[in-house]
């Protein structure tokens, strides 16, 4: 499809889907304009002489919005339109039947749905059989407008126009108390020299939600969102010895987060730390451990000092508007 607008996108979580890089990419935003200084980003209006097309835009450049992913697996996406304003064409109006057509800002990203990759904003026209229904907004899209095409009309005026923007917000994390505290219930083995997964992860002293696996010793959140990785790991052996702990996400490492402690002073390694990352409906993540000490290591099975917690963190809209 070709695009009619010129607009840059960045997933929420970083990763350049088109463009330039974006400050916001690194925010949690809720869906909605970035319109806390420019009242009119991604404002659909009438033409100053009407006629059958409305205005997207707010006259400058670098019209900002958050669009959120609706397909499995999706980030949130921010676009950011390079035009000062773009013209759309409205479809030449009924003879006999009222309709209602949308605007809307519409992400397309063939790795989760169809053939193509952009950003635009574009009219959906609405049904023309007297019921004046709106039609639905498209998955991964911002409504942005709803026009109302009379019959029989040569020209849309503002009057006809209803904005339907909403404003991006930014989110306060905080703890919701959903999560899983677990402690080692018996003594595991990790072989030297390679990542190995932490064992017997099986006693569950707090898990409300059951997101914890404690057959596969892996944690299973059904919300997206971001969460938090707490863990402390001991090893048998009282040994300065190379020992760090990660984060797996479906069986591949994710991240590495924390860093083993020991020597002559020691009755035991430890390696502890904690990792907030982002979770992902439909995948699991596991804690793997990595010693170097040149021979097999036993785990500790103790309360105490070997346990791991995953907590997922809730996030809700703050006050406090994204400007531009």
């Amino acid at each position: 499809m070709a695009a009619t607008a010129t607009i840059h996108t960045r997933s929420i979580q970083g990763e350049a889907l088109s463009g330039n890089t974006d400050a916001l990419a690194n925010l949690p935003l809720d869906e909605g304009v970035c319109y806390g200084l420019r009242a009119n980003a991604f404002k659909v209006a009438a033409q100053a002489s009407p006629n059958m097309t409305v205005r997207v835009g707010s006259g400058t450049a670098n019209d900002r919005a958050v669009v959120v992913g609706d397909y499995a697996g999706q980030n949130s996406v921010i676009c950011q339109m390079e035009d000062t304003a773009v013209d759309l064409t409205v479809s030449t109006a009924h003879v006999t039947y009222n309709r209602k057509d949308i605007v809307v800002l519409k992400v397309a990203d063939s790795v989760f749905s169809g053939t193509d990759d952009y950003a635009d904003v574009v009219v959906i026209k609405g049904v023309e059989d007297g019921s004046e229904v709106a039609p639905s907004v498209p998955s991964s899209s911002l409504l942005l407008a709803t026009v109302q095409v009379n019959s029989g009309v040569s020209s849309i005026t503002s009057g006809n126009i209803t904005d339907e923007r909403q404003k991006a917000l930014t989110r306060t994390l905080f703890m919701r108390g959903i999560g899983s505290l677990i402690h080692l219930s018996a003594t595991g083995n990790l072989t030297t020299g390679t990542w190995t997964k932490i064992p017997s992860l099986t006693a569950r002293q707090v898990d409300p939600d059951n997101w914890y696996n404690g057959g596969a010793a892996r944690w299973e959140p059904t919300l997206r969102g971001w969460a938090r990785i707490d863990a402390s790991i001991t090893l048998s052996v009282g040994l300065s010895v190379p020992f760090y702990l990660a984060l797996y996400k479906d069986g591949v490492l994710y991240k590495r987060f924390a860093t083993g402690v020991g020597g002559s002073g020691y009755g035991e390694t430890m390696a502890q730390g904690s990792l907030t990352f982002p979770t992902v409906v439909g995948s699991y993540y596991e804690l793997y451990g990595y010693q170097a000490s040149g021979v097999t290591r036993a785990t500790t099975a103790d309360d105490a000092w070997s346990w791991c917690s995953y907590t997922f963190l809730g996030d809700y809209p703050s006050v406090t508007y994204v400007s531009d």
